[in-house]
């Protein structure tokens, strides 16, 4: 099913069913979201402005990238 916002959690759950890679901070998706202007706010909880303190490792950009195209969302 196709939507036009999923949550995180749905995200983390297709990127462990289909790509077999374990999303272990939510910050990792706001990073990817970020890349593709997905986001319009900064969070509230959200140390510096101007750089992340847990970037998203490459090496799941990919598999969350895929469950952005999944979802519909880039």
């Amino acid at each position: 099913m196709r939507c036009s916002v999923a949550t995180y959690k749905q995200i983390a759950e297709y990127a462990w069913w289909e790509c077999q890679e374990k999303i272990h901070h939510p910050c990792w998706i706001a990073d990817v979201k970020a890349r593709h202007g997905l986001t319009t706010r900064l969070a509230h909880n959200r140390q510096r402005a101007d750089r992340r303190a847990v970037p998203c490792p490459s090496t799941k950009v990919v598999a969350i990238e895929a469950a952005l195209r999944h979802y519909g969302m880039i």
